[in-house]
């Protein structure tokens, strides 16, 4: 059932629209791969991209190859593959609790599906499918290993397929590297459950034997980056420092402030659904609990909720030294959210033997669930909503022009009565942007700006620092030309120069003749040498010819 319904939120997403089109890492990614092909395209994402996840340029690859310039391809993907890790961590919590209360379970994998506080993720980041998989596969090495243990260790090909699981996880993304640190929990509660009397030591000694070529892979794997990807080293083993991301991690996934503040925003529009699925839910536990009476103990949701902290604490940790402060970046501590839906879940599977404590949960499931698949769908339209006024832009400037020069290219120069990034969503300045314009001109290098006219005043170079050397979000006029602050040290030539201006209300573009002197004065421009911002005509072809 679990596989059904999140195929058919897979398919409604589908349905709605994920042709969300390229911008930031995925802009990235798919102009590269384009451009230097397949092999290339790998050589790239690994030697100057990511410079870690050594095994992670194989999933990008056959997208860009068999589905080039398809956005949807990638956004799907992503969500298929969240989806999966959905299923993957029910399968664990079903296994945990021996097929028992598999609401629970079905409970656990819900919420972590429709966890509030990565709704956005698959939207802003489609890529990140690297990560979800990685998390699929560290899962998998949990159940892998459970079913080794419980199987009285017998067979060393369970442990083996753990293993190779567990290593692809971590070659892919290594959010889940400390994922093995679970595995004493896991031994504790299976010898518990075989009634075993076990000695402190003889258990830190199977636990050890268990164990023990999983960090070995982590070491190797680790002095293969350093040695691969030498100087960059973007960790901090600081106590005080990691003490600190941990704190943030936890904030992120436990603070109840934020979380009900997220819940709230999807709530409002989800009512008839929260309150569909608390009868729902509510009439399944009574009849689960009529069939299964008190026959299963709370040992086995103990069990799941020590696990499910295990996961969150762990998963936390495994980033902490890392540049990447957990609440600005909740992406980063993603594996957690598996946690939170085991530890929400367990409690709740707790309380479902009492009718009072039935509606409490069914309650509490129906809003996790009601707000969460609300908010991803209001989330989908606003970035439909982008899409439509970024692509409404392009569209309008491919209207005037439909070639330009290729020596020497124009440097295009966008002018609209609307921001640039709040009202068109170009990401104007991100440093990837020019590659949509590579990409439409089928050129390369062509450099492009977007005037802003609220670029705070302070940000501007100081006197004493040259164009040359600024790094910012201005354009710097010297006498040797013009410095994009996407393409900082480069000089451009101003008479390569083709101003555009696009009309937000009537969505079309025209071209200038000249830059009006009202916009000069209110751009993001520095002139320290006055030129003439005029359009060297010459270097594009209108539509009209």
């Amino acid at each position: 059932m679990l596989l059904v319904l999140l195929v058919g939120v897979w398919l409604l997403l589908l349905a709605r629209g994920l042709d969300l089109g390229f911008t930031g890492d995925l802009l990235d990614y798919a102009y590269h791969y384009e451009r230097l092909g397949v092999s290339g395209g790998m050589q790239w994402l690994l030697t100057k991209h990511l410079q870690r996840h050594l095994f992670a340029g194989l999933f990008p690859a056959p997208l860009a190859y068999f589905f080039p310039r398809e956005s949807a391809v990638w956004y799907a993907m992503a969500f298929a593959v969240h989806y999966a890790a959905a299923v993957m961590s029910f399968m664990l919590a079903d296994a945990v609790l021996k097929g028992k209360l598999r609401w629970v379970s079905f409970s656990a994998a819900l919420i972590f599906a429709f966890h509030t506080l990565h709704l956005r993720m698959n939207f802003e980041f489609p890529t990140i499918y690297m990560g979800t998989a990685a998390l699929f596969l560290a899962l998998l090495s949990l159940w892998l290993y459970l079913q080794y243990v419980r199987r009285g260790r017998c067979n060393r090909w369970w442990i083996e397929c753990s293993i190779a699981a567990y290593s692809f996880a971590v070659g892919l993304y290594e959010q889940t590297v400390l994922f093995f640190a679970l595995h004493p929990i896991i031994a504790f509660f299976e010898s518990r459950y075989r009634g075993e009397q076990v000695t402190l030591g003889r258990f830190l000694k199977r636990a050890l034997a268990d164990s023990f070529w999983f960090p070995v892979f982590v070491v190797v794997y680790l002095y293969l980056l350093r040695a691969l990807f030498i100087g960059n080293g973007t960790l901090s083993f600081n106590p005080a420092y990691i003490a600190g991301q941990v704190a943030a991690g936890l904030m992120a996934e436990f603070a109840p402030v934020p979380f009900l503040e997220r819940l709230l925003a999807g709530l409002i529009a989800a009512v008839a659904l929260a309150i569909l699925l608390v009868w729902w839910i509510n009439h399944e536990l009574r009849a689960l609990t009529h069939k299964e009476g008190d026959a299963f103990g709370g040992s086995s949701l103990v069990y799941l909720v020590v696990l499910g902290g295990g996961i969150s604490i762990v998963s936390i940790v495994g980033v902490a030294p890392t540049s990447w402060p957990p609440l600005e970046n909740p992406r980063m501590i993603y594996p957690s959210a598996v946690g939170f839906g085991f530890v929400v879940a367990g409690l709740l599977g707790l309380l479902h033997v009492q009718p009072l404590g039935r509606l409490f949960a069914a309650m509490t499931i129906a809003v996790l669930v009601a707000a969460g698949f609300s908010g991803l769908l209001s989330i989908q339209s606003e970035y439909i909503r982008q899409q439509a006024a970024r692509q409404a832009v392009l569209n309008a400037i491919q209207s005037v022009i439909s070639q330009v020069s290729t020596d020497p290219l124009p440097y295009l120069l966008l002018v609209s009565d609307a921001h640039p990034s709040n009202d068109l969503w170009l990401y104007a300045q991100d440093n990837r942007f020019p590659y949509t314009f590579d990409l439409m001109y089928d050129v390369t290098g062509m450099p492009v700006d977007a005037l802003y006219m609220d670029v705070d005043p302070a940000d501007a170079p100081p006197p004493d620092v040259p164009g040359s050397r600024y790094q910012g979000k201005f354009i710097v006029v010297e006498e040797e030309g013009i410095y994009s602050p996407l393409r900082p040290a480069e000089p451009i030539d101003p008479s390569r120069l083709v101003i555009i201006e696009y009309d937000s209300t009537s969505q079309t573009a025209r071209i200038l003749d000249e830059l009006p002197e009202d916009v000069l004065a209110r751009a993001n421009i520095v002139e320290r040498v006055p030129i003439e911002w005029k359009t060297n005509h010459s270097l594009v072809i209108p539509v009209d010819n």
